[in-house]
């Protein structure tokens, strides 16, 4: 598992193995040493989620490590606000896909959570349903079942069924029975999570758009394309419509969309679309990330079926050389809503 960031306040600030500086330094935060910067650490942690939600992990991270400073400083470590940012920095972490370094944020959180919390605390239902995500990201679904299904009983007893929380985690567990081929019980899911989202929420919002993205997966790999296209094009529409142009969730639209015009055999406009992807994916993530390492696996795929072999053997030597690489079983990344 990787280990925690060190910092220095006024010096500057690692993000995912890089120095950040000039962010946030103690000159610019009026910092005193005393319980006072208590409320600048919740005012960095709470922006740090906002910027989460905009896909700006670089900023994420600097303000979630300062405020852990802070409180780390200010409290002891085992306290509910040491554990909220180590929780946050494993949602950055497993964002980025930096898997290992996530999973010893959030199970270090959780560690705290089930010292000074009752059992039944939602904010241990949240730890188990972020430790589910991960585990299907890192293609551990047995683990993952085992998770969402102790934050399942939590959730249901505090918020009910009707909870946007609730159907995260019947979301977590559609895509933990998807990864092990069981779609018939994925299905179950993420219809569910689906009728939720869309009565809580309405149809023009970002989860709506993850469900559809999932559904579309479903479907394609059942080989129903057209449902598969028509799920996958919503998604897109609906994140055109409320994020930016180089957000990481279109990235992921664009790449569902690309498998779909693969197994249809439109590989030209397969190719657009996972070209798109990867131009976003490059900005959001830099060159040597696993999701860029997916978009290079795409296009090898998509110029292999064209019958070019030279330019995806190009595209599959890409792919390989990026060494985070951990390929699953069908080249999928499912983007996950996590509770903050």
């Amino acid at each position: 598992m990787r280990g925690f960031y060190i910092l220095v306040l006024g010096v500057g600030f690692a993000f995912l193995g890089k120095p950040v500086l000039g962010q946030v330094s103690e000159n610019t935060l009026g910092l005193t040493g005393t319980i006072a910067d208590t409320v600048v650490a919740r005012r960095l942690l709470k922006e740090a989620v906002e910027s989460i939600n905009y896909g700006k992990y670089e900023d994420a991270n600097s303000k979630s490590s300062v405020a852990l400073t802070i409180f780390e400083h200010v409290f002891s470590h085992d306290t509910k606000e040491v554990a909220d940012c180590l929780h946050v920095l494993g949602i950055i972490t497993n964002d980025c896909g930096k898997y290992d370094e996530s999973l010893n944020y959030y199970l270090s959180s959780l560690e705290i959570r089930l010292k000074i919390l009752e059992s039944g605390h939602i904010d241990i239902a949240k730890s188990y349903n972020n430790l589910g995500n991960l585990s299907n990201n890192m293609s551990k679904y047995d683990d993952a079942i085992i998770y969402f299904n102790k934050s399942l009983p939590i959730k249901l007893k505090i918020l009910g069924k009707e909870s946007l929380s609730t159907a995260n985690t019947y979301m977590g567990l559609g895509n933990s029975f998807y990864f092990k081929g069981n779609y018939a019980e994925s299905q179950k899911f993420l219809d569910e999570a689906l009728d939720i989202k869309i009565k809580k929420l309405g149809i023009d919002n970002p989860q709506v758009a993850t469900l559809f993205d999932n559904l579309s997966n479903l479907y394609r790999v059942k080989g129903d394309y057209d449902k598969s296209l028509e799920f996958a094009q919503n998604a897109l529409s609906i994140r055109t419509n409320i994020l930016s142009p180089d957000h990481p969730d279109l990235s992921s639209s664009y790449n569902n969309i690309g498998l779909i015009f693969n197994s249809r055999g439109e590989y030209d406009k397969a190719l657009d679309s996972h070209q798109k992807s990867l131009k976003i994916r490059l900005i959001a993530f830099g060159p040597d990330n696993i999701e860029v390492a997916y978009s290079y696996n795409n296009l090898g795929d998509a110029y292999h079926s064209k019958g070019e072999y030279d330019t995806a053997l190009y595209f599959y030597q890409k792919s390989l050389s990026i060494k985070s690489i951990k390929i699953d079983h069908d080249n999928l990344t499912l983007l996950y809503y996590y509770n903050v």
